[in-house]
């Protein structure tokens, strides 16, 4: 070493322990401000049965033999407009099978039909509750005589604790009879 570094290191030898820890403090107090802020996210899943009640708007009464899909569909914006959806849903018919289904089930006499699905969950440094992702999945119903509905689970996540309480998700569907063609 030059003559540079032997003084550093007798000026070093010579500081007190007072003096190192404090230098050794600054130290670290200006690398925590210069290094950038932790960012950290986990997922997973939960499976949880989705409760689909299907029923007559008209009459409120239950629909029996309806068809249930639950299938992907991406998030609902908001922003959009309902045409901008035609894309996943054309008017001139649905194929559910396009929409990568999730299940299908037919409505009993009580007008339900229960699919066990999995939604992916999320967790971050910014949202420290787990979340589950459940505006993804959407709900197609149709029934003989009353045409097809379409509808996202929810438009927004739900805490898993909430979901692991509840024990199921609920969702109703209220179907309008189809004008006849006469």
């Amino acid at each position: 070493m030059g003559s540079l570094g032997n003084r550093v290191l007798r000026r070093i030898r010579s500081l007190t322990l007072i003096e190192l820890l404090v230098m050794i403090a600054i130290i670290a107090i200006v690398i925590a401000l210069v290094m950038p802020e932790t960012h950290w996210a986990g997922s997973g899943s939960i499976e949880i049965p989705v409760r689909v009640l299907v029923f007559d708007a008209t009459t409120l009464r239950p629909i029996e033999n309806a068809h249930v899909t639950l299938v992907w569909a991406g998030h609902p914006d908001l922003n959009r407009e309902p045409g901008d959806y035609e894309r996943h849903f054309p008017p001139a018919g649905l194929d559910p099978a396009e929409l990568k289904p999730y299940g299908t089930e037919r409505t009993q006499s009580d007008g339900v039909a229960t699919i066990n699905t999995e939604f992916s969950t999320t967790v971050s440094y910014k949202n420290t509750t787990p979340r589950a992702l459940l505006s993804r999945r959407w709900v197609v119903v149709s029934a003989e005589g009353y045409g097809t509905f379409t509808t996202p689970i929810r438009y927004e996540s739900m805490p898993t604790a909430t979901l692991r309480s509840a024990g199921k998700l609920h969702v109703s569907v209220g179907l309008y009879p189809a004008a006849s063609a006469d």
